[in-house]
Parts: structure tokens; C-alpha cells; sequence
């Protein structure tokens, strides 16, 4: 039996509230093994590689509005979650209330899978000849000390070995 496609939830075109309406203020509540950045960018950190868009949908609860997972592009998505993409969280009314940025412990590429790719984007950067996004150098620090080295690599290097 194949699965029904899934239904990328998208912000409800409502009207705005007028000044003699109140607000129901919305929330969101991440998963405890995802960890939030908080102060600034917003991001949605330690995400398993091969994570789809609809187990990230039902993982996250918000109340008094609306989520859509979005790709690198800002297009809705339903596939493997990657390194870069986006949780828009949307109010009642469809305005955006956050946007997180997905990060997949590994995932460099941003292709939802660990693979010899994302090594070489990691030793490229490491050497210093490429550059690195904050979501894609936060997915390279696979020993989690807030810097990219040979050590990560190793680490990266082993983790696809053992697959």
C-alpha cells in the first residue's frame, strides 16, 4: 500500500485582525531531542539524517496557527529534510511568526543523507577553499565544540563507514 502524498500544511489566506479584535498569541513546542538556537537566527539543530518533511510536520505542536516545511528556495516540500531548509510557523492568519532552519547532524550538502560529498564540502571548507553557511558549518561540527577541524572529519569520515 503506497502512502497518500502529504499535505504540506500552508499558511490560510485569512483577513488580519483589526485593532478591535485581540490576537491569540501563537506557540510552538519543539521536540526535546531537537534543540532551538535561540537570541537571533532560529534553528532546529540534531535532526536525524533521512527525517521526512511529514515526521517533522506531526513533531512539532503549534498552537493557534499553522507550519509548513519549506525547501532552500522557500517552496513547499514533502521529502527527505536537508541541512538549510525551513519550519515556517505561521500565525492564524498566515503571517510568518518564525522560521527555523533545519540542520541534519552531518548533512553539509543539505541532501538529508551523510555521504563522501558531505566530506569533501566539510575538508574543502576546512582548508579554506570554500565557504560554509551558519546551518552547514553548525552540520559539519560533528564533535560539537562550535568549530570545524580535522577531528570532525574523522568523526564524519566514521560515520559514514559504519553505516
Amino acid at each position: 500500500g503506497e502512502k497518500p502524498p502529504v499535505d504540506v500544511q500552508t499558511p490560510t489566506e485569512n483577513v488580519p485582525p483589526t485593532e478591535n479584535t485581540t490576537p491569540t498569541e501563537t506557540s510552538v513546542v519543539l521536540p526535546t531531542d531537537y534543540k532551538e538556537i535561540t537570541g537571533g537566527e532560529g534553528y532546529i539543530l540534531k535532526v536525524s539524517a533521512g527525517v521526512m518533511a511529514e515526521q517533522m510536520l506531526s513533531s512539532i505542536a503549534v498552537t493557534n496557527g499553522s507550519i509548513a516545511v519549506m525547501d532552500r528556495e522557500g517552496n513547499p516540500y514533502t521529502g527527505v529534510m536537508g541541512t538549510g531548509m525551513q519550519v515556517g510557523i505561521y500565525d492564524t492568519y498566515g503571517i510568518p511568526v518564525k522560521v527555523y532552519t533545519v540542520v541534519v547532524d552531518g548533512d553539509i550538502s543539505g541532501d538529508g543523507k551523510i555521504t563522501v560529498i558531505d566530506l569533501l564540502r566539510l575538508q574543502k571548507a576546512i582548508l579554506g577553499n570554500t565557504s560554509l553557511s551558519q546551518a552547514e558549518l553548525v552540520a559539519g561540527d560533528a564533535n560539537g565544540n562550535g568549530s570545524i577541524n580535522v577531528l570532525d572529519l574523522l568523526k564524519l569520515q566514521k560515520k559514514i563507514l559504519n553505516k
